[in-house]
């Protein structure tokens, strides 16, 4: 991570596909030392703080799994965003909205939503667990082409509207991925300690491991 002073200018990728995210000048996270188990987070605040990362094809994949941990603040917006990727290459938030994108809903029911995009058809999925602010939690979702999965501190989760067949749609590249909000302003305001993309949809086995891993470096629930 590059910061100077608690202003972030940019996150790097760890894993080897260059997927670093850059802040939008003006609108900077800000880097808190000690935010997670005296481990360092971003916090986004909803006044309005982006970072982007630019397209590539390990972030244009058939299916995939996010796994996030973040600990949201009461000022996110309804359909907070923590990472996104706008459908249209010119990025215009129209229907069909997006390709892929990872919330943490502020409106009525606080709960995750797992957006996938097939044949320019989006859909839409939550989860009936909720989660409460100022509270830790690692998220991971995955998307098989079939089925979208929830999986909150290790536990599953029941999945409102899981089924979306077919493949992720990534026709349209070239666009930006958003990190803390979206083209349409949907910020999220809170801390964004790790995130993990895999463009694929992992196995019980596997998904068990990075969340251990998750939940051993955080100390996020036992």
């Amino acid at each position: 991570m590059t910061y100077t002073g608690s202003t972030v200018s940019s996150w790097a990728d760890q894993s080897g596909n260059n997927n670093t995210a850059t802040s939008l000048t003006g609108f900077e996270p800000s880097y808190v030392s000690a935010a997670i188990n005296s481990l360092p987070a971003i916090r986004f605040v909803a006044a309005g703080t982006t970072m982007k990362i630019v397209d590539s094809t390990s972030l244009q994949p058939n299916t995939m799994s996010i796994f996030a941990v973040f600990k949201r603040q009461a000022g996110s917006v309804a359909d907070a965003k923590i990472i996104v990727r706008p459908y249209d290459t010119a990025e215009t938030w129209g229907a069909p909205i997006m390709a892929w994108g990872l919330a943490a809903r502020n409106a009525g029911t606080d709960n995750l939503v797992f957006h996938i995009n097939t044949a320019a058809t989006l859909s839409s999925s939550d989860t009936t667990a909720t989660f409460n602010d100022n509270t830790l939690y690692v998220a991971a979702t995955v998307f098989d082409s079939a089925n979208k999965t929830f999986f909150m501190n290790g536990a599953a989760a029941a999945v409102n509207n899981g089924a979306a067949a077919g493949n992720i749609d990534n026709s349209q590249t070239g666009q930006s991925i958003w990190l803390g909000s979206s083209p349409g302003g949907e910020y999220f305001d809170g801390d964004l300690a790790e995130l993990i993309i895999y463009g694929a949809a992992l196995s019980t086995d596997e998904r068990k491991r990075i969340e251990a891993y998750l939940n051993a470096r955080y100390a996020i629930y036992q």
